[in-house]
């Protein structure tokens, strides 16, 4: 999965770009849709609301309002997504994987390096204090190389 990482975004670019152009026509009348449904939501858009001024009762519909919003925005991107061949899935992104960051953080390596007392050091984050020590005195870290 490393290679999603570093290659994913354009590889996914390139094919969006690829199946758009293979699926202009149906995509145009997808986009006059999304364009009917984005006036509509837009001519329901309130004036701007001052939320210190409001109960907890009107906060909290206003939070079912968002969420309600966002959800249906959710489901057109992935229709259009669909309609192309797609998936949340496939682009791989961080809510398709279901956790933040990179998926690398966290998991634990073997030890690259092993200490004349036992000490173990995967080769991530700071040296520690043997090792930089073991530096000092003139070794090599190729030494401690497992």
């Amino acid at each position: 999965m490393a290679w999603l990482a570093r290659w994913g975004c354009r590889w996914v670019l390139a094919t969006l770009l690829s199946a758009f152009y293979v699926m202009s026509p149906k995509l145009s009348a997808l986009e006059s849709l999304v364009a009917k449904k984005r006036k509509k939501q837009t001519a329901k858009k309130r004036k701007k609301q001052n939320l210190a001024g409001m109960d907890f009762q009107g906060l909290m519909d206003l939070r079912e309002e968002v969420e309600s919003a966002l959800s249906g925005y959710r489901s057109t991107l992935e229709e259009q997504l669909a309609s192309i061949g797609g998936s949340i899935a496939s682009l791989g992104g961080k809510v398709a994987r279901g956790m933040r960051g990179s998926m690398l953080k966290g998991m634990t390596i073997a030890p690259k390096f092993r200490g004349p007392g036992g000490e173990t050091w995967a080769g991530r984050g700071a040296k520690p204090r043997w090792l930089v020590a073991a530096i000092k005195e003139g070794k090599k870290t190729r030494r401690f190389c497992d």
